[in-house]
């Protein structure tokens, strides 16, 4: 999923029921929904390094490879 349809669903979202938008945001641990976390942070771009197992907060888009959204 890009930002693009991330933000766009968030909106249609919002848009079919605006009473959520004052409901905290949580997110799963896993795609089996084990556990829930509250998200904690604003999104923030990320640069993959080396075998794309590690990776580290850019301010560069050119360096971006990603959007980590918690």
């Amino acid at each position: 999923m890009t930002l693009e349809e991330y933000v766009e669903g968030l909106n249609d979202f919002l848009e079919m029921n605006p009473e959520a938008k004052e409901l905290p945001v949580v997110y799963a641990s896993d795609p089996e929904g084990n556990d829930w976390h509250y998200t904690f942070s604003s999104p923030t771009m990320i640069s993959k390094e080396g075998n794309g197992y590690s990776r580290s907060t850019t301010y560069n888009i050119d360096e971006a490879d990603e959007i980590c959204i918690n």
